[in-house]
């Protein structure tokens, strides 16, 4: 299709994509988990994309950093002035933390080749007993041209996650799924459409940048941001009938809260998905 590469890498269309129901689904566990744990007051969140789900950490009256490589995305979160939180343009990899309460790593490890290696870096990050926040794509079978449009390396196998975690120093002490069946049926519906406009050749890495920006899914072809700007209105409401399925299999994301329990010292830095 001619132009799909220009169109995916401008970040100065006007986007008529909103925020993606499975995004604002997280939030609402979010809203849950924090007090649940007592987790906070103080957080940071690596790659932070535009602050979206910062708006909801700060009506927790948490106080926050979020940190992005990408300039267009911290300029955004910064217009919203939202209280008790900071951004930070930067690579958080080239950067030293340490003794750290609470880390949320929301949609990010699946943009990294190496994921391991990436969460026993989160591993130093924290404090003993500290508390790391994770989303990330659900089931294997599922990859498909809206993960290789996305930048995803993976999608994640319950076995396999848990594995990591455990690899990375952490004990689970949450682990859901989010968005079943209305999040599966559209990521689905992502796919066809995708392979019909003939998007769906390339895995592309670059767009790890974009995926954060503004409405989430100006990465999209036109026609798809067009669809999504009526329907995801109502599918963010019809996406809460996940309640009684959280605790399956079934959902489309996995949400983990685990803490730290051991020290784990990573093998070598992962490389950002520049």
């Amino acid at each position: 299709m001619p132009g799909l590469k220009s169109h995916y890498l401008n970040r100065d269309i006007d986007r008529v994509f909103v925020d993606v129901p499975l995004d604002y689904r997280q939030g609402d566990l979010l809203r849950r988990l924090i007090p649940q744990y007592g987790l906070g007051p103080r957080y940071i969140e690596f790659g932070c994309g535009d602050g979206f789900t910062m708006e909801t950490l700060a009506s927790l009256s948490l106080q926050g950093v979020g940190i992005d490589y990408s300039h267009d995305a911290i300029n955004i979160a910064r217009a919203k002035n939202l209280p008790n939180t900071e951004f930070v343009e930067s690579d958080f990899l080239k950067n030293e933390y340490s003794d750290e309460a609470l880390i949320f790593l929301l949609n990010v490890l699946e943009h990294y080749d190496d994921d391991r290696n990436l969460l026993a870096v989160m591993n130093t990050y924290l404090r003993m007993g500290g508390h790391l926040g994770i989303v990330v794509p659900a089931h294997s079978r599922t990859y498909g041209p809206h993960d290789r449009l996305a930048g995803h390396y993976r999608r994640y196998d319950r076995p396999d996650l848990i594995e990591k975690i455990q690899a990375a120093g952490f004990e689970t002490l949450e682990l859901l799924t989010i968005g079943f069946p209305v999040g599966n049926f559209y990521t689905w519906a992502y796919n066809v459409a995708l392979k019909l406009l003939g998007a769906d050749k390339e895995f592309r890495p670059e767009n790890t940048v974009v995926t954060g920006v503004k409405d989430h899914g100006s990465h999209f072809p036109r026609p798809i941001q067009l669809v999504s700007g009526v329907a995801f209105p109502i599918l963010r409401q019809l996406i809460r009938m996940d309640r009684p399925f959280q605790r399956t299999n079934l959902g489309n994301n996995y949400l983990a809260l685990v803490k730290k329990v051991r020290e784990v010292t990573p093998e070598r830095m992962p490389i950002p998905p520049l």
